[in-house]
């Protein structure tokens, strides 16, 4: 970083002496009264007692203008920022003006390759936000940045959903890579668009061809019945989603989804050079669980998604108990009502 060296002088980013002094002195009478060599060389050559009042007939080049009206002011200042250019080169200047003996005085600092390296510093940081911003929810962006080493919160009451593409897995052993990568793609990028419609909703990631998503993990108001609501209602519009997916590309593409609400679920941030948002909790492998035991383009929820939902305009039959680890668990089969 530049430093001052004495008084009027400055060490400029250029390493050739003449050019590492920068500071210009004008009179009370407005008149230039001596300019360093940096100061020439930057800001133009100029005539004894040249008046910064009719700089137009000064051989000053026209972007001293605002330095002009630096100079000229009455109180002194520090640490104001002025830029200019010169028609070759764009400077940055850390500017403080003084008064001695009735004349002004500006010592010009230069900072342009400092604010050259701090601009390229902020571009590399948003990047690095916008990378983060695909695999991290938002709340959790900051804390991971500052070094956090526990980043994890706990949740009572959450939905889990997740949402297979029957099938795929087999026709991709029959496709090339690019194709499989970009309908996978252009499927998921389906989802996420409808996704941002509802805002208690959050994806926590893809898994191969399964889609998973969750409700409430980072609302501040628990509200159940909106989150299970539109939980159910993205589910719907993925299954529309992909049929319209179908009709456009000719495809037959299904899907399977699986939904339970319930809790307690663990969220948090795992790893620290690859960072990953994982859940954690009994409820994940249930719907897991419902979503395999799925039938095609409907959406398998528990009884416990069934009692916050019901009396709702869906259409909902009985589908009967599944065995998950042992456990009975009585289920239902959800379709849009037409």
């Amino acid at each position: 970083m530049s430093k001052w060296r004495v008084g009027i002088y400055v060490r400029l980013s250029s390493d050739d002496k003449d050019k590492q002094e920068s500071n210009s002195i004008v009179n009370q009478k407005n008149m230039i009264k001596y300019m360093n060599n940096a100061a020439k060389q930057i800001f133009g050559q100029y005539t004894e007692n040249d008046s910064l009042l009719d700089i137009k007939n000064a051989n000053i080049t026209p972007g001293f203008v605002e330095i002009n009206s630096c100079i000229l002011q009455k109180t002194n200042f520090e640490n104001k920022e002025i830029k200019y250019n010169n028609d070759t080169q764009e400077f940055c200047f850390n500017a403080i003006l003084q008064n001695f003996n009735n004349e002004n005085v500006l010592f010009l600092n230069d900072i342009t390759e400092q604010k050259q390296i701090q601009a390229e510093i902020n571009e590399e940081k948003e990047k690095n936000y916008k990378i983060l911003m695909t695999i991290l929810p938002q709340k959790f962006i900051h804390p991971y940045q500052k070094g956090d080493k526990n980043i994890s919160i706990s949740v009572e009451f959450a939905s889990l959903c997740f949402i297979d593409i029957v099938g795929f897995s087999s026709w991709s052993s029959t496709s090339n890579a690019g194709n499989v990568v970009n309908t996978l793609n252009e499927i998921y990028s389906i989802f996420d668009k409808n996704l941002s419609n509802y805002p208690t909703l959050t994806k926590i990631k893809n898994i191969g061809d399964c889609y998973f998503y969750s409700g409430g993990i980072l609302t501040d108001i628990n509200q159940p019945e909106k989150i299970t609501k539109e939980t159910v209602d993205f589910g719907l519009d993925a299954i529309d989603g992909l049929s319209e997916f179908n009709s456009r590309t000719s495809n037959n593409f299904k899907i399977r989804i699986g939904l339970h609400v319930g809790g307690p679920i663990v969220a948090g941030i795992i790893g620290s050079n690859h960072p990953v948002f994982e859940l954690i909790g009994k409820p994940i492998n249930i719907a897991q669980q419902m979503q395999l035991a799925g039938e095609h383009n409907t959406i398998h929820i528990t009884r416990s998604v069934y009692e916050i939902i019901y009396g709702a305009s869906y259409n909902i039959k009985e589908k009967g108990e599944i065995s998950i680890k042992n456990e009975k668990i009585l289920s239902y089969t959800l379709t849009r009502k037409l």
